[in-house]
């Protein structure tokens, strides 16, 4: 007998096998029935919750994103963090340092422009909303270490870099890599010591 879920988990389970798929197959691959499949039935499971494939992938995107800030807000609203540990935590939130965030990475480097913007219009939306909401949380946090808005931009543009090239290069970029890479040019802002 199959196992009864809410509506609401129903869509949470679909959001999750829709990354999950993304990641592994791309976008053009995330179907109905490709989904329904990994979550264990038909495409049936996935038609009573979105009646077209555009507001699935709407859906996803938009859910991945408010999780991703929502996470990053947590480590803030405590209070106890320091900018240099909330820049940190933000950086890393947005680089591929373990298998979802390859996942993620692989996604938005190849898919975002293309199929997933194409196939769900509204997600380019919720892509630029949170483009702009991340620059503007690294421009805050990186004025408050005396960076500026200069500083921020590197640390954006620098985060791009890694998505791009841990997900060409994987071995070359493991996370430790990237960690060390972002301590050390958020501590090269700190200190005002040359980027370069």
């Amino acid at each position: 007998m199959p196992r009864v879920v809410s509506q609401e988990q129903r869509r949470r389970d679909i959001v999750d096998a829709v990354w999950k798929v993304a990641a592994a197959e791309g976008v053009p691959a995330v179907t109905f029935r490709r989904i329904g499949k990994e979550l264990g039935g038909s495409s049936t499971l996935v038609t009573e919750s979105f009646p077209t494939r555009s507001e699935m992938l709407d859906y996803a995107m938009s859910t991945r994103i408010a999780e991703w800030e929502e996470r990053f807000r947590q480590v803030s609203v405590g209070g106890e963090e320091s900018p240099i540990d909330m820049l940190r935590a933000l950086l890393l939130e947005n680089c591929p340092v373990d298998e979802e965030g390859r996942g993620v990475a692989r996604i938005w480097l190849s898919d975002i422009c293309g199929p997933w913007g194409e196939q769900a219009p509204n997600a380019r939306g919720h892509i630029r909303g949170h483009i702009r909401w991340f620059r503007e949380q690294v421009a805050v946090l990186a004025d408050q270490l005396g960076g500026g808005r200069d500083s921020a931009e590197l640390l954006v543009t620098l985060t791009y870099g890694i998505n791009a090239a841990a997900t060409e290069e994987p071995g070359a970029w493991p996370p430790q890599r990237i960690e060390a890479f972002v301590d050390d040019v958020i501590d090269r802002i700190r200190t005002r010591r040359p980027l370069i």
